[in-house]
């Protein structure tokens, strides 16, 4: 996966750590060369010294069509918000923002900017999560029940997964074997009742008997 992250103080450098870059390509957008600088010296990562609301960086700069994902990470709520926004515009497939102030989640929600994350959570440890269960669902252990062995996944909503917009009565109904556990929202974890509304950006987890039938929760 190519990812753009915008913003490089400690979630960055963080979530930095924290993704195989081997199997990763990033792009990192910084202004404070000394944040460049100290980057640079620990990740093998290409890091562009610009301000982050200037947007010919994504246009001129940045081959924005090879980015499967992008995150923004600066310490301005407003400036994340604009950045998720850009990238919608451009059509980069998965966003994703870290928001201090709660309330603005619904904003990004609603307008369909992206995935918001809560500041009072560890930002980079759900980020690394939704990037990696963003394609399929990543399989997290098993467990028995009723005698048998299920197979409990993690699997992030993205905007053009059929689940979106469904109901859990609904979805249940189309997959007989599947039990679905819990879902966090960005905020937090909570088991889903029957009239629950799937949306973007939902982080699903829940167990199959058959490993198979995971592929079809997407």
């Amino acid at each position: 996966m190519k990812i753009l992250i915008v913003g490089g103080g400690k979630d960055a450098e963080e979530l930095l750590s924290r993704l195989d870059l081997r199997k990763h390509s990033v792009v990192l957008v910084e202004k404070d060369p000394d944040r460049r600088k100290d980057i640079m010296s620990k990740f093998d990562v290409i890091v562009i010294g610009r301000d982050a609301t200037d947007s010919s960086i994504y246009t001129k700069e940045i081959n924005i069509n090879d980015i499967d994902a992008i995150v923004a990470l600066t310490d301005d709520d407003e400036t994340n918000i604009f950045i998720t926004a850009l990238g919608k515009l451009l059509k980069i497939p998965y966003r994703i923002c870290k928001l201090k102030e709660p309330e603005k989640e619904k904003l990004v929600r609603e307008l369909e900017l992206g995935i918001p994350i809560s500041r009072d959570y560890v930002v980079s440890y759900i980020i690394e999560t939704y990037l990696k269960s963003l394609k399929e669902p990543i399989k997290m252990g098993e467990v028995e029940f009723n005698s048998s062995t299920y197979h409990i996944y993690i699997y992030t909503i993205p905007e053009e997964s059929s689940l979106n917009g469904k109901s859990l009565i609904d979805v249940k109904n189309n997959f007989k074997d599947v039990f679905f556990l819990l879902v966090f929202d960005g905020k937090k974890f909570f088991v889903p009742n029957k009239n629950y509304v799937f949306q973007t950006g939902d982080q699903l987890i829940f167990m199959v008997r058959e490993e198979s039938r995971a592929k079809e929760v997407e």
